[in-house]
């Protein structure tokens, strides 16, 4: 899934994102990383999300689960939706939401 996730979502910005993923000074790292996603909101379902690919799809995993299915064209909304394209991860969503439903009665 990673894979795919990423030929689809940072195939593109990779580079980019990985210059300033490399930035030694942690002061400059986190000010360049914010502006990367600050011109980027719209293609990152949080601000966390942006750190790395890996934390983007399991940040974007988490509001697959958490979430309804989203409407529009983001690239955030894109990604969401792309779990919804793997029949074995929507069951999984499934049963993660029903054992939340368990572990928590009303």
């Amino acid at each position: 899934y990673i894979n795919a996730f990423y030929n689809r979502f940072w195939v593109d910005i990779y580079a980019e994102w990985n210059e300033l993923n490399l930035e030694q000074d942690d002061e400059v790292y986190y000010e360049r990383l914010d502006e990367f996603y600050t011109s980027r909101q719209d293609q990152f379902v949080s601000n966390y999300a942006v750190t790395h690919p890996a934390e983007d799809i399991a940040e974007s995993f988490s509001f697959f689960v958490l979430s309804r299915q989203p409407v529009g064209d983001s690239i955030a909304k894109q990604k969401i939706r792309f779990f919804y394209e793997y029949p074995e991860l929507i069951s999984l969503r499934g049963q993660i939401l029903q054992d939340l439903c368990e572990s928590f009665p009303e």
